[in-house]
């Protein structure tokens, strides 16, 4: 489990192995609307990105929520692939 803060700028950082297998689900990344689009939530989103590569996991996976037409771009941006109901994948070979 990941769990950071940072001022106001991030509210929280979550993601956990929910079946022990070395996949980790993405619960959320929020940043203050202040903060936004400055790169805060990118890198943020890449520092779990390398924790994965670092710590051999296999695949991390999420759900899209909130404002999905932007953070489907965002998240394509950072490499995730986006299923029709708003799930992303981080492909094995990206965190392996």
């Amino acid at each position: 489990k990941i769990t950071g803060r940072k001022k106001k700028a991030v509210n929280v950082i979550d993601m956990f192995d929910p079946n022990g297998c070395n996949v980790y689900e993405l619960k959320m990344i929020e940043i203050s609307q202040n903060y936004r689009h400055q790169g805060v939530g990118t890198s943020l989103l890449q520092e779990v990105i390398q924790y994965c590569k670092k710590s051999n996991i296999k695949r991390l996976t999420g759900e899209i929520k909130g404002d999905t037409r932007t953070l489907r771009h965002w998240y394509r941006n950072n490499g995730f692939t986006i299923s029709h109901d708003d799930r992303i994948d981080l492909l094995p070979t990206i965190c392996a």
